[in-house]
């Protein structure tokens, strides 16, 4: 559950958009949508932007697969 939890709270978009006041504490899908300016667009920078936002999953999926793969096959268990 930790694992899902923290994927799914490092992606959320909705809550951070409406009640974060200051933009220090933005999550990395907001953050993304803040760099894209409304005429202009820097794909190389949008791709690097994406691929540093994604680092942090997977290294936290790597360090906690054995645990998230027990579980899993845990309640496939006849």
């Amino acid at each position: 559950m930790c694992v899902f939890f923290f994927v799914w709270s490092w992606n959320e978009f909705l809550y951070p958009l409406v009640l974060l006041i200051s933009n220090d504490q933005q999550t990395v899908p907001l953050g993304l949508s803040v760099m894209q300016g409304q005429y202009t667009s820097d794909p190389t920078a949008m791709s690097a932007a994406a691929l540093l936002g994604v680092i942090p999953m997977i290294v936290f999926f790597l360090v906690f697969q054995r645990s998230l793969t027990r579980g899993v096959t845990a309640g496939a268990v006849k």
